[in-house]
């Protein structure tokens, strides 16, 4: 695995990228994770993850494999900023080894003249990768992956020329609130089936929902959950890996990678030690 953040900060301390847009991190990433492999390795496929507020077309997953002259199934999918557990989700079920990545320059898809972008001053820029393999012999196993979404919110956001636009109504607030709370409670004790006896718990989360932490952290008691925050802001479906990358849970602990779609798309994904 590897990460990247912004290498500047904003006014609102978020990770700014100054130099790199989507394709420059992702590549970036990918190298780096790659690295780590023998000398020669061959991937499979390569997924290509992003909210899709900005890069759509043409493909970026073949942009990176021409920057890293692999010849492989390439594909990118968007599904907010839960894309990057998604396409982990996929690509665990995929033969072969794969490299999924995710990269987001949420700081350009927002106007400070826009008073509906107020709450979104925290979106940064950043990216993760992660080689992915059944012979894999270190790093995390992947034991379960889940998702929800909840349809009801999609008219709120829109996207122009990359641009979010953001349309939340009063009335829609603090249902939008709760159903960021439900869905992740009720994802993480879907997963937590696949470790029965757990008691206490690391959790990893978009950075730009921090409001929800409290709440979750209530929700899911009697259960111990530790939820990692970061200072880096919001940088899409990184988010969770950047934490996991900084701050990896105990020897031997499991995980879980929880994320949010603008407020309809929800996922997590568990990890087990290796």
């Amino acid at each position: 695995m590897a990460t990247h953040i912004g290498t500047s900060r904003n006014e609102t301390g978020a990770a700014i990228e100054t130099q790199l847009d989507e394709v420059g991190m992702a590549v970036t990433v990918a190298l780096t994770a790659l690295s780590q492999l023998p000398a020669g390795t061959s991937l499979s496929f390569i997924i290509f993850a992003c909210s899709g507020i900005r890069h759509v077309f043409p493909s970026a997953a073949a942009r990176i494999a021409k920057a890293l002259r692999q010849n492989c199934v390439t594909f990118d999918i968007t599904a907010g900023c839960t894309s990057l557990g998604t396409a982990v989700q996929l690509a665990s079920r995929l033969d072969g080894t794969g490299l999924v990545v995710g990269a987001d320059n949420l700081s350009r898809t927002i106007s400070p003249d826009d008073p509906a972008h107020r709450p979104l001053r925290s979106f940064a820029d950043g990216a993760a990768a992660l080689v992915i393999s059944h012979d894999a012999d270190h790093g995390h196993r992947i034991l379960a992956a889940a998702g929800q979404t909840h349809p009801a919110y999609i008219d709120a956001y829109a996207s122009t020329m990359g641009k979010l636009r953001r349309q939340l109504p009063d009335a829609l607030k603090d249902s939008l609130r709760q159903t960021y709370v439900s869905s992740w409670a009720s994802i993480t004790r879907t997963l937590l089936r696949h470790l029965p006896g757990t008691t206490a718990l690391r959790l990893y989360a978009n950075q730009g929902d921090q409001i929800a932490f409290a709440p979750l952290v209530e929700a899911l008691k009697p259960l111990a959950v530790d939820i990692v925050q970061t200072t880096h802001g919001h940088a899409g479906g990184a988010d969770p890996w950047i934490g996991l990358a900084r701050i990896p849970p105990p020897d031997g602990g499991a995980a879980v990678l929880l994320s949010s779609g603008i407020g309809f798309h929800f996922h997590g994904v568990l990890l087990g030690a290796l």
